[in-house]
């Protein structure tokens, strides 16, 4: 495995780049999400960053409870920032292997998460996503996936010196419904975003 990325050195907000990439990523979310024909009135978020996708979710889809949850200090501070102003929300700050929380709720998910652990603790953090989500709810989860602009942008991001994820290992959308199938989910939908460092994302629904 290599050296753990360090999120203290990751940019939450305030970057161009990073809100494009958002706003890929949150476009391939409401792909995901008009799959889902039921309301949503409870989201959790497993490693949760800036909380930004969790946030533009809440305000579409008028979710009342609400849960972020991550392991780096700095993500919480701008939970924080993002959420600041809304009293339905909980954002805590534990290891995500630490699931000592609410049970039961209508959608867990993660997005640039599963992939910087090795296979084993993958299935764990998906069991962890499973174990979450109520009988009947669902589980969306997005992952970097090794395109060929996915792969050509991180060449181009290390030689110059800008790549900070040294964990990251992308993955195929089969591997990570495979994943989800083993955790008990069963695969609904997937979409891609389009940005230049690609993520598959898949909607499963909790059996």
């Amino acid at each position: 495995m290599n050296e753990k990325t360090d999120w203290d050195k990751y940019i939450y907000l305030k970057s161009k780049t990073l809100d494009v990439f958002y706003q890929s990523v949150i476009k391939a979310y409401f792909k995901l999400m008009s799959n889902i024909k039921e309301p949503i009135k409870s989201i959790l978020e497993l490693g949760a960053g800036s909380g930004k996708i969790t946030h533009e979710l809440a305000k579409k889809y008028n979710i009342k409870e609400i849960t972020l949850v991550d392991s780096n200090k700095k993500a919480i501070e701008t939970c924080k920032k993002v959420f600041a102003g809304r009293d339905n929300v909980k954002i805590i700050h534990r290891d995500l292997f630490d699931t000592n929380y609410d049970l039961g709720y209508d959608l867990v998910h993660s997005q640039g998460l599963i992939e910087h652990f090795d296979s084993e603790k993958q299935q764990e953090l998906v069991n962890i996503h499973s174990n979450l989500t109520r009988k009947g709810g669902y589980v969306i989860i997005f992952v970097p996936t090794p395109t060929k602009m996915y792969n050509a942008s991180r060449k181009i991001a290390e030689k110059t010196g800008k790549w900070i994820f040294t964990d990251e290992v992308p993955m195929t959308k089969e591997q990570l419904i495979e994943i989800g199938r083993k955790a008990g989910l069963e695969y609904i939908a997937d979409a891609k975003t389009k940005f230049t460092f690609t993520e598959a994302g898949v909607l499963f629904k909790k059996l």
